[in-house]
């Protein structure tokens, strides 16, 4: 989460970015209301006290933030599954879609949360949904985070590895390591062929694109903020939207332009 205060910070102000009192000035997304408090109990991990909202206002189970994500998204995205399990048990949406359509499953395979891909899938979850942003599927963003464990799960759930981003690259073209690459391999070989100009992207041009901070998720963009900015700051452009409040997003990646 940003500081609130001197140098970069959110709050009361014009917006995000650099300035000094109680808020950043900036140009930027301006004020907004802090989450629902269920939002923030679920990314904590808090069960006891989701409970407790969630009796006296059972509407609160799907209430939204400024980016339209409900508790279920903070909690699939801080991998606390408790939290989800309970979430999805009082009918929280599995499905929901956040700003730029992203869902619970997005966060969890992009963290990594094996576990918590399991609970949502369970519950029916759209294994092959896809964000407006990037057209990425969950199983881009466990291969683009080299994740390999959440991939093959997602493959075994019926994941499909041939579907392209907006990018026209597939999993396998946006995998990060050689454990990721061979399960993609190994799942459908004839369908996870990297594409000549995913392959001559170098392994560093990728880490800089990914660059977010693995504390704050990412965000959205285009006039308004996207649900990808966990603490708002995404832009890495292959990440989903991270949780909750933070952040401006970062300035196009420069594989993009090289890519043009």
């Amino acid at each position: 989460m940003a500081d609130v205060g001197k140098g970069k910070g959110f709050g009361k102000g014009k917006g995000f970015g650099k300035g000094k009192g109680k808020g950043g000035k900036g140009k930027g997304g301006g004020d907004f209301a802090p989450p629902p408090a269920l939002i923030a109990a679920a990314r904590a991990g808090n069960v006891d006290e989701c409970r407790n909202i969630i009796a006296e206002d059972e509407n609160a189970i799907n209430a939204t933030d400024h980016l339209n994500r409900t508790a279920l998204h903070l909690a699939a995205w801080a991998g606390q599954l408790e939290a989800v399990q309970m979430l999805l048990d009082n009918n929280s949406r599995v499905n929901s879609s956040a700003t730029d359509d992203i869902t619970p499953l997005h966060f969890a395979a992009q963290n990594g949360h094996v576990a918590i891909c399991k609970a949502l899938l369970k519950c029916r979850a759209k294994v092959n949904a896809r964000g407006t942003k990037r057209a990425d599927t969950p199983l881009h963003l466990a291969s683009f985070k080299g994740h390999a464990d959440v991939v093959e799960y997602l493959l075994k759930k019926n994941a499909d590895p041939s579907l392209k981003n907006k990018m026209q690259k597939t999993a396998l073209d946006v995998a990060s390591t050689p454990e990721v690459r061979a399960v993609l391999a190994a799942a459908k070989p004839s369908e996870a062929e990297p594409s000549a100009a995913a392959s001559s992207m170098s392994s560093a041009a990728l880490a800089e694109e990914a660059a977010p901070d693995e504390a704050n998720p990412p965000a959205p963009v285009t006039g308004k903020r996207r649900a990808d900015d966990e603490p708002e700051e995404q832009d890495q452009d292959q990440e989903a939207i991270g949780p909750a409040i933070g952040p401006p997003a970062r300035p196009p990646s420069k594989v993009a332009k090289q890519e043009e």
